[in-house]
């Protein structure tokens, strides 16, 4: 599903990517968050860069994640609530995530 992620699923404004994954009939989604430590492009490393697209879907209030065993995920998201939810907040929600 990630490597068709981007083209087909994603797109900037989250609420509309929340509403293509509902569109093609997903109601739930399991997420390694470890996918970026396996990316083998070292130059444009786009497994990570989709995985951060999809990083970003995660602050869509549209979308309920159910659980998570990762602290830093759950701390990214309560911050980025929290914050004015610049594209400087995006960017820092994303990096800790």
């Amino acid at each position: 599903m990630i490597f068709t992620f981007d083209d087909y699923i994603y797109n900037k404004d989250i609420d509309k990517t929340v509403d293509n994954f509902k569109n093609i009939g997903m109601k739930y989604i399991l997420v390694d968050l470890n996918t970026p430590t396996i990316d083998k492009d070292q130059e444009n490393h786009t497994l990570t860069n989709r995985f951060e697209n999809l990083l970003k879907t995660f602050t869509s209030e549209r979308l309920q994640i159910i659980d998570s065993d990762s602290i830093c995920l759950k701390t990214a998201i309560d911050l980025y609530n929290r914050s004015n939810k610049t594209p400087e907040d995006l960017n820092n929600y994303v990096k800790l995530a």
